[in-house]
């Protein structure tokens, strides 16, 4: 008479055969696995009328030879990496996009900062007569500095940042155009060069 330990023993050899076939799964996919079929044979077990060996036999045969879940499963573990790495690659496309245009409309805002308190060139209705003035030397001030001075000459000025290497700190003028002491009109735009905080 076959008792309930022999069909315990039973389950047992089909589990053995089962994480043995599943041995090239990782480790987690393959405990979630066996976890999973040993609940449907144990639920299974608890519908039936009479927990007999043929019985037993029957729930193994329904969920299937250890060999052919295991085919299945590596088989569905290979389709599915290709889509994990797929679905990372467009997560990592579109934060380097969302950067991109952050500093692209960041840059924008920093390379048109202009005063616009400082007065523009303009034509008098009455004279057609343009002020030239000798524009200052401002290279090696802070920015903060060099707009003071320009507004003071009445030029306005456009700041520019760029990495060139100089060594000149974020926040002081490397260069500008017009060049100091050339002639200039009076309200002609000071174009500014500075490094940003950070260059790559």
């Amino acid at each position: 008479m076959t008792t309930n330990s022999d069909l315990d023993q039973i389950v047992d050899e089909y589990l053995h055969r089962l994480e043995a076939a599943l041995a090239d799964l990782p480790a987690q996919r393959r405990v979630q696995l066996i976890e999973s079929i040993t609940d449907h044979i144990s639920e299974a077990r608890a519908t039936l009328s009479a927990d007999s060996e043929v019985a037993v036999r029957d729930i193994l045969d329904r969920v299937g030879q250890p060999a052919d879940i295991a085919a299945e499963a590596l088989a569905d573990q290979t389709m599915s990496s290709p889509l994990r790495a797929s679905s990372t690659r467009r997560k990592v496309v579109a934060a380097v996009v969302i950067i991109f245009i952050v500093f692209l409309v960041f840059g924008t805002f920093l390379t048109t900062r202009i005063n616009n308190g400082a007065p523009s060139t303009s034509v008098n209705a009455a004279t057609t007569t343009t002020l030239s003035i000798t524009v200052p030397n401002v290279v090696g001030m802070s920015l903060n500095a060099a707009e003071a001075q320009l507004a003071a000459d009445h030029f306005a000025y456009v700041v520019v940042f760029a990495c060139t290497g100089s060594g000149v700190q974020s926040g002081d003028v490397e260069a500008q155009t017009p060049s100091p002491g050339s002639s200039a009109a009076e309200g002609t735009s000071v174009r500014l060069v500075t490094p940003p905080k950070s260059c790559p």
